[in-house]
């Protein structure tokens, strides 16, 4: 799904799968309406990734990004995902999500001190029938980099 933002940013997720082990996903949603960033993680999560497991017989699925929702309040994550999974957060906009029976596994909150608009997030998933452990590192931003496109002077 891609939403289009007045700066021409495209907010996108994206799934990998690895046959016989699990699903990664990784999505930055819109971060200018807190309503459609809701609506946009409510699609993934109850629609998009729901269809592809059944699609591709999957069971374990992980999801981590930028969701621009909060903890609290009406446009919290906990407003958008459902029973059964498990959350990391750094306590703010960023999430790591799984299913499928991962049990809990360490997360970690990095300063990065004005490089972006917030922390770095990790997380360590364990992955269902695993001893090992799945790692996650969010490194995300709602900074343009190069700034808003501006039009060519005529």
């Amino acid at each position: 799904m891609t939403y289009v933002t007045s700066y021409s940013k495209r907010r996108v997720w994206l799934c990998v799968r690895a046959p016989g082990h699990l699903t990664a996903c990784a999505t930055h949603l819109v971060n200018s309406n807190p309503r459609v960033a809701l609506a946009q993680c409510r699609y993934l999560l109850r629609t998009a990734i729901p269809a592809m497991r059944r699609r591709h017989a999957l069971a374990a699925t992980v999801v981590g990004g930028d969701f621009n929702l909060t903890e609290h309040g009406q446009a919290s994550v906990h407003a958008c995902v459902p029973s059964g999974y498990r959350r990391w957060s750094d306590g703010s906009a960023q999430h790591v999500l799984a299913t499928g029976g991962f049990g809990a596994g360490p997360e970690d909150v990095i300063d990065m001190r004005g490089a972006t608009d917030h922390p770095s997030l990790t997380a360590a998933p364990m992955p269902p029938g695993s001893t090992g452990q799945v790692r996650v590192w969010l490194v995300t931003s709602s900074t343009d980099i190069a700034g808003p496109r501006r039009k060519a002077a005529s």
